[in-house]
């Protein structure tokens, strides 16, 4: 499924397996791209579309708090995003399942 951001000028284009899919990833583009910053790092002004955003800003760039640890390896990540992209790669083929709706674990 293809959807193309309406924005005049932007041509961004989002390619998913579902059409569901593809409308979140438009819709947090839209946010993040097109709207204002509501939410501002109150260290380096950096503006954000979410709070969430902004919060996970300052723990990873401001603190360096590690937040995600792998079961596996005990390698420790800032993302979330970060920690589930070494877990398909790294351990995809390991007898436990890198579930993506696993639990943050508090480091």
């Amino acid at each position: 499924y293809k959807y193309k951001c309406l924005f005049e000028d932007c041509g961004r284009v989002f390619i998913a397996e579902s059409s569901a899919q593809a409308s979140k990833y438009a819709y947090e583009h839209v946010l993040s791209e097109h709207f204002k910053k509501q939410f501002v790092c109150n260290i380096c002004n950096k503006g954000f579309c979410r709070e969430r955003y902004t919060l996970s800003h300052i723990n990873s760039y401001h603190f360096k708090a590690f937040t995600h640890k792998c079961e596996e390896c005990d390698k420790k990540y800032y993302s979330r995003h970060s920690y589930l992209t070494h877990c398909n790669s790294k351990h995809k083929n390991s007898k436990r399942k890198n579930n993506k709706k696993r639990k943050r674990n508090n480091i």
